[in-house]
């Protein structure tokens, strides 16, 4: 199941693509690398619309 809401405050997010996290100022270098990956592919980064929270998906074998 996709995340529909902020794990720290609640509110709603938004999904975006890794080059326009980017370009909102989002450092995704650490999540991928603890990840394990080098990009985002698709929509996969969320955003929080209320706080600074966000958050990568990562690959199927994580299982989150």
């Amino acid at each position: 199941m996709a995340r529909t809401s902020c794990s720290e405050c609640g509110a709603g997010i938004e999904w975006l693509t890794g080059a326009e996290a980017t370009q909102r100022g989002i450092d995704l270098d650490g999540a991928l690398e603890f990840m394990g990956v080098s990009e985002v592919t698709g929509r996969d980064v969320w955003v929080c619309t209320r706080c600074d929270n966000f958050g990568v998906m990562g690959p199927p074998e994580f299982g989150f």
